[in-house]
């Protein structure tokens, strides 16, 4: 009777365990994925919340981008999140904003007029002359508030209408939950995996 020899039955299994593998990458592969884009639309999600201004292009809510790594040497297939605007840990930690010296903010009723946020781009500079330019007979009153707090008016129409406001510090809330999403997300990854490797993807 021909048999399988030691050898036979020891490639048999050397292939068995190749097929395995690849199905184990694979299933990571996805999952990871898979993961890493459920994390993005989570996230893009609360990113909505957040007022958008007029002048905005909208960057702000478009900021979660997904790169994908494949496997090389020993490392096996990732995916990172990237929240791609510099002061959003602000929003996911909560913080104190200072200025230097002072922040200044624009308020509504200047937003609702066409002046824009002081940026290098926009200088204070720039933006007192747009209000000198904008209010009637280039009336510009800076009122004091309370201790730390100043606001700027221009007169139009016989009123005075706030423009923006000066302040030392603004206390920022915490506003999203970018690392609990990651973490419950990856808390789920393992049984993915596990289910695509069974070929049950209804677990």
């Amino acid at each position: 009777m021909v048999e399988l020899r030691l050898a036979d039955q020891r490639r048999a299994a050397r292939e068995f365990f190749r097929a395995e593998v690849r199905n184990l990458d694979a299933a990571t592969k996805a999952t990871t994925r898979t993961t890493a884009r459920a994390l993005r639309r989570e996230t893009a999600k609360e990113l909505r919340r957040f007022r958008r201004g007029k002048q905005s292009t909208g960057a702000f809510q478009k900021a979660v981008k997904v790169y994908d790594v494949d496997p090389r040497g020993q490392l096996g297939p990732a995916s990172f999140v990237r929240l791609g605007v510099p002061f959003m840990h602000v929003f996911q930690e909560g913080s104190v904003i200072r200025g230097k010296p002072r922040l200044a903010i624009l308020l509504p009723t200047g937003e609702a007029l066409g002046f824009r946020r002081i940026t290098p781009g926009n200088t204070w500079k720039q933006a007192s002359e747009k209000m000198q330019a904008r209010s009637d007979d280039r009336q510009v009153r800076i009122i004091p508030i309370s201790k730390g707090r100043t606001m700027v008016a221009i007169l139009r129409q016989g009123q005075w209408v706030p423009i923006y406001l000066f302040q030392q510090q603004v206390k920022e809330p915490k506003k999203l939950s970018f690392f609990e999403m990651a973490e419950a997300l990856a808390d789920e990854m393992p049984r993915l995996i596990e289910a695509l490797m069974r070929n049950d993807y209804a677990s």
